[in-house]
């Protein structure tokens, strides 16, 4: 009786230890750092007929390449692009970011715009509405002199 006690302790030991030998082999669970997140999403509320509405976009911030979706139509769809548009060259880094500007129109009504950033070139792009489009922002390159 004693021997057969032995016989299954021995075997559960065994077990035990291929199973702690096979978990400690596996690869450790790193957290994601913040340049593996590829995509942005942003919420985006405008005003239509003075009802709140709100789409999402979606931002591939390698490529700048952006996506909007409404529950209305509910599926990604591409946001078009401006007629003269720079080349946005697919990276390996993150060099796409959005940014939300909230204002008030010349009426006091609250208005959202969103900032589409190339923090590589520069460049930058607006968006406004459920159907709009991106809309490049000029640049001024003239330096201004504080000290006249």
């Amino acid at each position: 009786m004693k021997r057969r006690l032995y016989n299954v302790l021995l075997v559960v030991l065994i077990l035990s230890a291929a199973w702690s030998i096979r978990a400690s082999a596996q690869e450790p669970v790193m957290p994601i750092s913040l340049d593996d997140l590829r995509y942005q999403f942003m919420a985006h509320s405008f005003l239509v007929g003075g009802i709140e509405q709100e789409i999402y976009v979606k931002l591939d911030t390698y490529t700048g390449q952006t996506w909007r979706f409404h529950a209305s139509d509910p599926r990604w769809s591409a946001i078009p692009e401006t007629a003269k548009d720079y080349s946005r060259d697919a990276s390996s880094l993150s060099r796409y970011e959005l940014h939300t500007h909230d204002y008030l129109d010349t009426n006091g009504d609250p208005q959202e715009i969103i900032l589409r950033a190339d923090v590589v070139t520069g460049n930058s792009w607006t968006y406004r509405g459920a159907n709009g489009n991106w809309k490049e922002v000029a640049q001024d390159d003239k330096v201004v002199n504080a000290n006249p």
